[in-house]
């Protein structure tokens, strides 16, 4: 059993086990709980209730310290809780040389030790100790020591016995060689020849440790860990053993408050000032306690001149409480058990005697009332203000779309003077090329003129006003929405015109291209000046009105676009970009 419990308890810190250095870490510690048994208590139950001494003194330190701790941040004065102290209850067990573990480890050193020897020794060292009792009846065998949960009898049967801790040899290789359970057994033989290991190292006379040894050892690294943490406890009471609900043992529960140390507790906080209260919850529930209506009125009025201390003390001085049973804080009221009980008595035969409760119902009524009225008021003044509010972003959000259309108007009137003055500037420079490089111009004038003979055969005839397809174009170019104009003239007589229209353009263009007069760009558009064919003025015109009209052919479905054609102005260097 000690072999496989070790081997879980060391799997499962392996699993939990940290690498880091100085990791913080939370352990659970499962006390066992404090053991009498009327069948009768033995060495185990000696050592379990040593364990239960040792950490009901941490204990009792952790509820001084916190008393403590209360005491300095309400600055006010700390005495000393006299209390009942444990620590020769663990010196008498565990505090060697000379102890109740010590004399039984002594036994068994010399291996002819008997538990008659020891009970003898207990006998003869602990016959005056305080917490040490010798039994009337039965002293040959029994010993009795007075625990912090109550006086327990422990009987020396088996005493050395149990402190060697050894198995048969028998036991032993049934363990390390017979045993079907694998990881058992390979336990077993691990031990073994640890124990072979560790014997051959050791001189004849060093001994293994013993139970007591090596449980007090366990229990001192316990101590030293928990007193560098910070505790808290959770004490867990079974109303009764038959687990039934609504069944309340009182005999098992009162034996589960001393066990479990709380009783000590309950006389460590009643040695001092044991009750703590809040000033402003002590001042309202002790208020009634004096006598005068009119007095209790003013009382009360004049909390916001005086200050909660000053106030309490005023209150405890009137109901003439002795100053040795209270002390007041920054924020609580520190009361022994004897205040209370004179304040609770005060009280109630002051609510027994006068109608206070009455009273306190109608001030309540009154405040109740006054609450209502000034809630009711206040909102109205927040619904007043989220209105106000509401018209102020409207007027807000009104002013900043006025300011972005002002902005957005102020932007265009600056990009139309930007790009008028481009175009000036355009002008001006090409202006001052052309009357810097006459050569040039006079070049370019000749070859208009010789394109211009040679497109004369291809110039359209003029347009005669009262044909059907120059109705249709007049109305194409000029925007119109009369759709019986377009019928009348039909479809094909408009498209027909715009084809005839385009046809002689695309020529035109062709010879100028053709001539050096224009110039293709990488899109596989024609870019042409009309500077180059400014003495053409009937193209020019042409042109024109070609924009106009492929314009609304566009918008009436007339033309499909493929391309670009773009053209320059002759003198404003502006370029117009039509659709082929």
């Amino acid at each position: 059993y000690v072999l496989a419990f070790g081997w879980v308890v060391t799997q499962v810190n392996d699993f939990v086990a940290s690498s880091a250095k100085g990791t913080r870490s939370i352990g659970v510690l499962d006390i066992f709980g404090f053991e009498n048994f009327t069948s009768g208590n033995f060495f185990p139950q000696l050592c379990i209730n040593y364990t239960n001494e040792l950490l009901h003194n941490l204990f009792i330190e952790h509820v001084i310290k916190q008393e403590q701790e209360v005491y300095l941040r309400e600055g006010v004065e700390w005495s000393q809780i006299d209390y009942q102290d444990n620590t020769p209850v663990l010196q008498l067990i565990g505090k060697r040389p000379l102890c109740l573990l010590g004399l039984l480890d002594d036994a068994c050193k010399t291996g002819t030790g008997t538990d008659e020897n020891v009970i003898e020794a207990y006998h003869n060292n602990f016959e005056k100790h305080m917490a040490y009792v010798r039994p009337k009846r039965g002293s040959d065998v029994h010993f009795d020591v007075v625990h912090y949960a109550g006086e327990v009898q422990y009987s020396v049967h088996r005493f050395v016995h149990m402190n060697k801790d050894e198995l048969s040899p028998d036991a032993s290789s049934l363990l390390e060689t017979l045993s079907g359970f694998e990881r058992l057994r390979a336990l077993a033989s691990s031990d073994a020849r640890k124990k072979a290991d560790a014997n051959a190292k050791k001189s004849g006379s060093t001994k293994k440790k013993t139970v007591a040894k090596a449980f007090g050892e366990s229990l001192e690294t316990l101590a030293t860990r928990l007193r560098a943490t910070s505790k808290a406890y959770i004490r867990c009471l079974k109303p009764n053993q038959r687990l039934k609900a609504g069944d309340w043992d009182d005999a098992f529960m009162t034996r589960q408050l001393e066990y479990s140390g709380l009783v000590e507790v309950a006389l460590v906080r009643q040695a001092a000032f044991s009750h703590h209260r809040d000033m402003v919850g002590f001042l309202g529930y002790y208020e009634v306690c004096i006598k005068n209506r009119e007095q209790r009125r003013s009382e009360r009025e004049s909390k916001s001149e005086i200050s909660l201390r000053e106030h309490v003390k005023a209150l405890l001085n009137q109901l003439q409480i002795d100053p040795s049973t209270y002390l007041i804080g920054k924020s609580m009221v520190f009361l022994n058990g004897a205040a209370i009980t004179i304040l609770d008595e005060i009280r109630q035969n002051r609510i027994e005697e006068d109608k206070v409760l009455h009273e306190y119902m109608m001030t309540f009524l009154v405040y109740m009332t006054k609450r209502r009225k000034g809630l009711a008021k206040r909102k109205a003044i927040e619904r007043a203000a989220a209105e106000a509010a509401a018209a102020d972003r409207a007027l807000a959000e009104a002013a900043a779309a006025k300011a972005a259309a002002a902005e957005a108007a102020a932007a265009e009137a600056a990009a139309k003077a930007a790009r008028a003055s481009s175009v000036a500037k355009m002008s001006r420079s090409f202006v001052g090329v052309l009357r810097i490089d006459k050569t040039i111009k006079i070049r370019r004038e000749k070859k208009a003129a010789a394109a211009a003979a040679e497109l004369a055969p291809l110039q359209p005839q003029p347009y005669n006003p009262n044909s059907q397809h120059a109705a249709a174009l007049a109305a194409l170019r000029d925007g119109q929405s009369n759709q019986a104009v377009i019928e009348s003239a039909g479809r094909t007589e408009a498209q027909n015109a715009i084809d005839r229209e385009v046809e002689v353009l695309v020529c035109g263009i062709k010879r100028l291209v053709g001539s050096g007069l224009g110039t293709t760009s990488p899109d596989k558009s024609l870019i042409v000046t009309f500077g180059a064919i400014a003495a053409d003025a009937q193209l020019e015109q042409q042109l024109g009105r070609l924009v106009g009209t492929l314009k609304a052919a566009r918008k009436r479905g007339l033309v499909q676009w493929k391309g670009q054609i773009l053209l320059r102005g002759a003198h404003d260097n502006e370029i117009v970009r039509l659709v082929a």
